[in-house]
């Protein structure tokens, strides 16, 4: 029986290999999340901001203060009274300038650039009777374009700050209380930025002021319609309140990506946050949920917080996330920060994960067996893991006393075929169990010593 086994175990590790991400374990497998929050060192557990820096340093902007984390402990910087302190605690973007230096934008402390040679803030603040100041304190994104120029989007609109001089010049007016909020901005090319606001997506050349609109279209009433937009080799991602699109620029076709209207299990109330693109793997932040996207399959899970698995995501409330220079991705959320190791889990992610009903059905796997239809038949102490290859569903199988149609005990020894193909259970103390497939139920019929044809067996 051994040897039946490891031929058998061989030939599955090599099938696991030779399935697509999105396919069998990977599109049931449920991402690794590890946490960290204030009782790490984080400042305070919402995670507005995510970036890192050239030497490898992860700076989160939280609503109480700005830290650095080295990978084994946190340093954080608060407003201590000091002129050279961060302006305001409650910090909502970040940025790594081409100098080295960092910027910082509050919310209702205007910007700070942070000098890391000397460890001291300069401060930009807006000033109601000074129109070369920023247009408000609320500072949402920053973008560095060409080096040395700061494009600040606040509350009020779009700022250009020439970093060395400290001047600052207002291009585009908006407001949260207009509902004509610039909702993000990106590099498109040298001369221009690709700009989301009420007349929608919007190319605005950065040497006159000059606008197109790219693809027209409008904000919801409280100027929170579009999110994000970023601009690469795939094209232009656009995340608007409840989708995510790309956009052609050479056909100016659109591609409609996620829709928040098809998301299975998704909640009504859903709100897209902060989106992420890694290679074949989309990512969204959302207001209930992080999204997961493998467009190479189409398989989409929205992942949430479950208080009975420790390694679900933090909090259902996700606010930022940056994709690491080791591969790992970082999720901050309202309750603290998240890691995920890797996207693509390797092929023994298949584990057992305590109350998650997408994992193997114990830790130790007793026998294993692929049947006519592809499905792998995993026994275990516990009863049986069945791995649909077709569409990749897990479901378990398990002894219910008050079924006599059920398997007659957990604890599975052996699995096997007979003539007809039917799938044949060896049990500890149970018998044997021969399954009755019926489109999607599955029943067994139970066989002891008595029931054999010949008497022999009971030798």
């Amino acid at each position: 029986m051994r040897s039946s086994l490891y031929r058998t175990l061989k030939w599955y590790l090599a099938l696991a290999l030779a399935v697509p991400f999105g396919q069998g374990f990977a599109q049931v497998d449920r991402l690794q999340f590890h946490h960290l929050d204030n009782t790490d060192g984080l400042p305070q557990n919402s995670v507005n901001a995510i970036m890192e820096d050239r030497h490898g340093f992860l700076w989160f902007g939280t609503q109480d203060g700005l830290c650095r984390y080295d990978g084994h402990a946190f340093s954080t910087y608060r407003n201590d009274g000091s002129a050279n302190s961060l302006s305001n605690n409650y910090v909502w973007s970040l940025m790594e300038a081409e100098d080295g230096a960092l910027w910082i934008g509050t919310f209702g402390g205007g910007l700070d650039r942070y000098d890391p040679g000397t460890g001291l803030f300069t401060h930009f603040r807006h000033s109601p009777t000074d129109a070369a100041t920023l247009s408000s304190d609320r500072v949402l994104g920053l973008l560095e374009h060409p080096a040395g120029v700061i494009w600040v989007r606040t509350s009020k609109g779009l700022d250009r700050l020439d970093a060395g001089a400290g001047d600052v010049v207002r291009y585009m007016k908006g407001g949260v209380t207009t509902g004509e909020l610039i909702g993000a901005i990106a590099v498109d090319d040298a001369e221009h930025l690709l700009v989301q606001g009420a007349a929608g997506l919007m190319r605005f050349t950065t040497s006159t002021g000059q606008i197109e609109v790219v693809k027209p279209g409008s904000v919801a009433g409280n100027g929170q319609g579009v999110t994000a937009v970023t601009r690469g080799p795939q094209g232009i991602h656009v995340l608007e309140n409840r989708s995510l699109y790309r956009i052609d620029q050479r056909t100016g076709t659109q591609e409609l990506l996620i829709d928040a209207n098809s998301l299975p299990q998704a909640d009504p109330g859903i709100g897209f946050q902060c989106f992420l693109v890694k290679g074949d793997h989309l990512f969204v932040g959302s207001t209930h949920g992080l999204i997961h996207r493998d467009t190479r399959t189409g398989h989409t899970r929205v992942h949430k917080h479950k208080a009975d698995v420790p390694n679900s995501i933090a909090d259902d409330h996700v606010l930022s996330l940056h994709a690491g220079s080791g591969g790992e991705i970082w999720v901050g959320t309202r309750n603290g920060l998240d890691r995920i190791e890797r996207i693509e889990p390797p092929v023994h992610s298949l584990v057992h994960n305590p109350g998650d009903p997408y994992s193997l059905i114990h830790e130790s796997v007793t026998a294993l067996l692929e049947d006519d239809n592809r499905r792998i038949w995993i026994g275990s102490p516990t009863g049986i893991t069945l791995w649909d290859h077709a569409n990749g569903s897990i479901t378990h199988l398990r002894h219910d006393p008050r079924d006599p149609s059920s398997l007659s005990t957990d604890y599975v020894l052996s699995l096997a075929k007979d003539a007809d193909s039917n799938v044949l259970v060896g049990t500890l103390g149970g018998g044997l169990n021969k399954a009755i497939i019926e489109e999607d139920d599955i029943r067994f019929e139970r066989y002891k010593v008595r029931d054999m044809e010949d008497p022999r067996r009971a030798n």
